[in-house]
């Protein structure tokens, strides 16, 4: 069986540090600010993921924790802590992608991932 990640949208509020990491590994990465919705409001934000049946990784744990239960067909959240520092992001991204390719169906899925 071949397990094919999903593409992962990276809000706007994380470094573009994570998207080059995950497309280093492989992984099929979205960034916010690169198609058009920087700006956009979190809701906005989980709408386009949801649409599009992509994860979505921020680090706004406040706003997103209270819209997924708002929001409960949504592909996945993955929320990394705001503390994590740079140099933790590499280590971090393995274990996001670990957690993908073990994960089958992602969907409904509040995952919080801190250094």
């Amino acid at each position: 069986m071949i397990l094919v990640i999903p593409t992962i949208y990276v809000d706007e509020c994380l470094s573009r540090l994570i998207v080059n990491l995950l497309r280093k590994e492989g992984a099929n990465a979205i960034y916010a600010t690169d198609i058009g919705m920087n700006g956009k409001n979190d809701e906005e934000q989980l709408i386009f993921a949801k649409q599009k049946s992509y994860i979505l990784i921020t680090n706004d744990k406040k706003d997103f924790s209270k819209i997924a239960k708002k929001f409960t067909d949504h592909k996945g959240i993955i929320i990394i802590s705001k503390s994590t520092p740079l140099g933790a992001y590499p280590k971090m991204v393995e274990s996001i992608l670990d957690k993908l390719t073990i994960v089958q169906d992602w969907s409904q899925m509040l995952i919080w991932i801190s250094p």
